[in-house]
């Protein structure tokens, strides 16, 4: 009597069907726990960017922080508070922190709320996270005043944390990858209680965490 050596067609079928349903069902779980891992890193760096930017102020013996910019645009003073750029101030000469950490959530694709898409290379400081401080720039073309700022601006951008008296916030763009808070000054704050991928901005401030 000869023995079957293999598996029938509708054996194969089977066990294709069982490893589908096993993937379908483990997928979701593995790309929750991905998006979770994401927004713990970003809490992480922007928390250890935090004790850079209270350093730096520190040792400087006032509430200065360092506004958040780029090499390009060093001479253009609105633009470190209107994109809140990486500082270089936080590494050099003094190495507050070693590098500034690229946004996990940010690969150079992303929105500014209101619909303008936007694509950044690798290495980009828009891939970076952002900083705006409680004091405005009212230098030259400023499109603002100080009073404008704080009255309107500001609180808009903390009104979700209630954090209208923090020096300063910091934000991830988040698992939308839509900027809301920096600079559209849209409040929206991500909550992982709307879901893991949910809407809004991932933040820290300086009075706490903001999420």
């Amino acid at each position: 009597m000869r023995l079957n050596q293999g598996f029938t067609l509708i054996e194969l079928l089977i066990v294709i069907a069982i490893i589908l349903i096993l993937i379908s069902i483990a997928l979701p779980n593995f790309l929750e726990a991905q998006l979770r891992a994401k927004v713990t890193k970003a809490m992480g760096e922007m928390k250890s960017l935090s004790i850079a930017v209270e350093a730096y102020a520190s040792d400087r013996s006032n509430s200065n922080r360092p506004y958040l910019f780029g090499e390009f645009v060093q001479d253009r003073p609105m633009y470190r508070w209107t994109y809140g750029y990486a500082p270089d101030s936080l590494t050099t000469p003094v190495a507050y922190i070693k590098i500034h950490p690229e946004d996990p959530f940010n690969h150079g694709e992303f929105s500014i709320y209101g619909g303008q898409q936007l694509n950044y290379p690798a290495g980009h400081l828009h891939r970076h996270y952002r900083i705006a401080p409680r004091t405005p720039y009212t230098g030259f073309n400023s499109a603002w005043t100080e009073d404008s700022w704080r009255t309107y601006l500001w609180p808009m951008m903390t009104k979700q944390w209630g954090a209208f008296q923090s020096n300063y916030i910091l934000v991830s763009v988040g698992p939308d990858k839509v900027e809301d808070i920096i600079p559209a000054y849209h409040p929206l704050v991500y909550s992982p209680t709307n879901g893991t991928k949910s809407l809004g901005d991932i933040g820290i401030h300086s009075g706490g965490i903001g999420r």
